[in-house]
C-alpha cells in the first residue's frame, strides 16, 4: 500500500477558481490530453483530495484482448498518467493515494468496510474530497476468473464507501453501474409504450423461481407466449424463428445462447445458463437480422469514435457468438464486406444511431438525476439488412431512412469500464473525462445552500471542503426554492451528500 500522509491546510479563494479553471479547460477539447496538461498546471496547491484505488492482487494476472481496465500494466499506466500530475499539481501535503489490492471477494469486503471508516474520519475531521477507484469485474458466475469479484459484494463496497462521504469516480455510482452491468435497463426500455422509440428487440425478464416452480419447459412456454404478444406491435408477428438469452454481469458474449423459439429448447438453455452461477434472473429478447454492430463511444455526450465490428460465427457447442472482428473504419470498407456496397443505407444507419444515442442519454439523465449521464458510455447497435429493394435505380433519402429505421436496434450500453474494441488511447481519455467529472462535482458542492457562516458573511467556506463560493454562484432546483424564502440547508451524508437538508 502507498500512502502519501496529508492534513488539512487553509484554502485561499483563488482555489475555487483554479478547480473551474480545470474543469472549463477539458470542457470536449479537440485533444483531451492536451487540454488536460494546461488545466494541471493551472490547478494551485491549495486543493485537497485524497484516492482510493482498488485493483486485483491475486497471483495470476489479469489477461483480456483491449480490456479497458484490470490488468496490472493498464491500471499502473492510468495511475502515472493521471493521478502522478495531479500529484504534482496538488503538493504531497493536499494529495493521498492509497492501492488496496484484493485477491478475492472476501478480502473485498473486508477491506471496502475498513476504507469506509477510515474515509468517514477523513471527510469530518480534515474536510478532503475522497474519490474511489474499482478496476474490478463484477460476476455472478460461480467460477471466478482473475479481476473478478462477486457482483453483490462489489456492490456493497461501493455503497458503502459512498455513505462514508466517497465518491465513486470509476467506474461511477453503484445503482448505475449496477443497472448497466446487470442489464435491468433492458426491459425497461423495452416495454410496449416505448420499445419503438429506443429501437429495443422484444424482450422479457424471466426469474429463476418463474421458470423452476412449474418445470423448465412449462415455464420456457409461457416466456414464449409472452414473447409474442410483445411482439405485436412490430412486423412479422408470432414467434420468432429464433431467441436469444443473456446473463447480467456477463462480458465478452461469454453468456449470450442463441436457441430456436421451442420450449425445449429454450427450457434447456435457460436451465444450463442458471446453474452456472446465483443469477436470479435472465432476459430472453428475439433475435434479429444482424450484418454488423456500430459501436460509439459518446465523450461528454458526444460522438468521439465509431467501430463496426461483427461477430461472422457461433459456438457449435453452446451456440454462443463467436469469431469477434473488427471491420475497418472506412464506411466505404465496411459497406462493401456487409452490405453490398450500399454506402448510402450505412450513412443513413449512422444517422439513425445517433439519432437514438440522443434519445438514450436523455433517458438516463432523467433516471439518474443524482449523478446525471456518466462521463463515457458506448452504446452498440445491431445492424440488419433492412429489407434492401431489388430494384437497381438509387433510393431518395426517405426511403433510406425507413430502411434504416427498420434496420437498427439498441443491443447494449456500456459503462465505464467497457472495451475500447480498438480506439487507440480511448481509456486515457475516458479516465480524464471521470477525474473532470469529479472535479466538477466537488466545485458544485462549495455552494451557498452548503456553506456554513464563520463570522461575516464575506467568510463563509463550504462545509466539505472550507473552500469560498464562486462568485455569482445560486443554488438550483429544490435549494433554489429553499434559498429564496430564507430557510438555512446543509448538506446531507451518506449517499444523498451532494443533496441538502433543513437543519
Amino acid at each position: 500500500t502507498t500512502w502519501l500522509r496529508s492534513r488539512a491546510v487553509g484554502r485561499s479563494s483563488s482555489a475555487f477558481s483554479a478547480g473551474v479553471a480545470l474543469c472549463h479547460s477539458l470542457r470536449q477539447p479537440p485533444s483531451p490530453h492536451a487540454a488536460s496538461s494546461r488545466g494541471m498546471a493551472e490547478l494551485e496547491s491549495s486543493w485537497s483530495v485524497e484516492f482510493l484505488v482498488f485493483c486485483w492482487g491475486g497471483p495470476e494476472p489479469v489477461l483480456g484482448e483491449d480490456t479497458f481496465t484490470f490488468s496490472e500494466e493498464i491500471v499502473g499506466d492510468l495511475v502515472s498518467t493521471h493521478l502522478e500530475r495531479l500529484r504534482h499539481a496538488l503538493g504531497s501535503e493536499n494529495f493521498g493515494l492509497r492501492w488496496i489490492k484484493v485477491r478475492d471477494s472476501e478480502e473485498l469486503s473486508l477491506a471496502a468496510t475498513s476504507e469506509a471508516l477510515r474515509a468517514e474520519i477523513v471527510w469530518e475531521k480534515e474536510r478532503r474530497h475522497v474519490g474511489a477507484f474499482f478496476f474490478l469485474w463484477p460476476t455472478l458466475l460461480e467460477e471466478e476468473r482473475p479481476g473478478y469479484v462477486h457482483a453483490e459484494v462489489l456492490f456493497r463496497a461501493m455503497a458503502l464507501l459512498e455513505d462514508a462521504g466517497a465518491e465513486c469516480i470509476f467506474p461511477g455510482p453503484g445503482s448505475l453501474y449496477r443497472s448497466l452491468t446487470g442489464k435491468t435497463w433492458v426491459p425497461k426500455l423495452a416495454e410496449a409504450q416505448v420499445r419503438s422509440h429506443f429501437a429495443m428487440p422484444a424482450t422479457v425478464s424471466v426469474r429463476r423461481e418463474d421458470v423452476t416452480s412449474g418445470g423448465w419447459l412449462k415455464g420456457a412456454a409461457k416466456v414464449l407466449d409472452e414473447l409474442r404478444q410483445r411482439r405485436q406491435g412490430r412486423k412479422p408477428r408470432g414467434v420468432p424463428e429464433e431467441v436469444v438469452v443473456k446473463l447480467g454481469y456477463s462480458w465478452e458474449s461469454r453468456d449470450v445462447r442463441f436457441c430456436a423459439a421451442e420450449p425445449l429448447a429454450l427450457g434447456l438453455v435457460l436451465a444450463k445458463l442458471f446453474s452456472r452461477g446465483c443469477h436470479d434472473c435472465c432476459i430472453v429478447q428475439e433475435a434479429v437480422d444482424v450484418r454488423c454492430e456500430m459501436r460509439y463511444h459518446v465523450l461528454n455526450g458526444r460522438v468521439q469514435d465509431v467501430r463496426p465490428t461483427r461477430f461472422p460465427q457461433r459456438c457449435s457447442n453452446c451456440a454462443s457468438p463467436s469469431c469477434f472482428q473488427r471491420l475497418p473504419q472506412n464506411l466505404d470498407a465496411v459497406a462493401q464486406s456487409c452490405f453490398d456496397g450500399d454506402i448510402g443505407f450505412l450513412r443513413a444507419v449512422d444517422e439513425r444511431c445517433r439519432e437514438l444515442i440522443g434519445r438514450l442519454l436523455a433517458w438516463l439523465q432523467r433516471e439518474h438525476t443524482d449523478f446525471g449521464c456518466p462521463p463515457y458510455l458506448r452504446f452498440d447497435f445491431l445492424v440488419g439488412d433492412g429489407g434492401a429493394s431489388c430494384d437497381s435505380a438509387p433510393a431518395s433519402a426517405q426511403r433510406l431512412a425507413e430502411r434504416a429505421r427498420s434496420a437498427v436496434w439498441t443491443g447494449e450500453v456500456g459503462e465505464l469500464g467497457s472495451s475500447m474494441c480498438g480506439w487507440e488511447d480511448g481509456r486515457n481519455y475516458v479516465f480524464e473525462a471521470a477525474l473532470v467529472k469529479f472535479f466538477r462535482r466537488c466545485s458544485a458542492e462549495c455552494r451557498p445552500g452548503g456553506l456554513a457562516s464563520a463570522g461575516s458573511t464575506d467568510e463563509r467556506r463550504c462545509t466539505r471542503c472550507l473552500l469560498p463560493p464562486a462568485a455569482g454562484a445560486t443554488p438550483t432546483g429544490r435549494d433554489r426554492d429553499a434559498a429564496s424564502v430564507g430557510a438555512p440547508w446543509r448538506r446531507g451524508r451518506g449517499r444523498g451528500r451532494g443533496r441538502w437538508r433543513r437543519e
